[in-house]
């Protein structure tokens, strides 16, 4: 297995933020035959709640939660086999998602 496969990457302190933001905001998009995007109401929502009132601040805000969801959706998108998640002791599943991974090319799609 190689090595930056265990390795998890740390989040930068100051990117923490946008991480949990993310995430809280996740829960606010509609699911139905697709997954919706994090609605703009929601964003804005979030921003006016952690006093994100700079234009550009809220721009800069904004830019890296659709950037997040746009990434997170990719990977739900209808056809696609999401990423599943399985145990270093589980031979078979371990090898099953790095061959997932090996037929994806380096943009993530097949």
């Amino acid at each position: 297995m190689p090595p930056g496969y265990l390795r998890r990457p740390k989040l930068h302190t100051a990117l923490q933020f946008y991480w949990d933001a993310f995430w809280e905001l996740s829960a606010d998009r509609e699911v139905g035959f697709a997954m919706g995007r994090i609605p703009f109401t929601s964003i804005d929502r979030y921003a006016v709640r952690y006093e994100i009132d700079e234009i550009d601040e809220f721009d800069r805000f904004r830019e890296m939660m659709r950037s997040m969801d746009a990434e997170f959706r990719r990977f739900y998108e209808p056809g696609k086999k999401p990423v599943r998640e399985v145990s270093v002791k589980d031979l078979s599943g371990v090898k099953s998602v790095l061959s997932r991974f090996k037929q994806q090319g380096p943009d993530g799609n097949s």
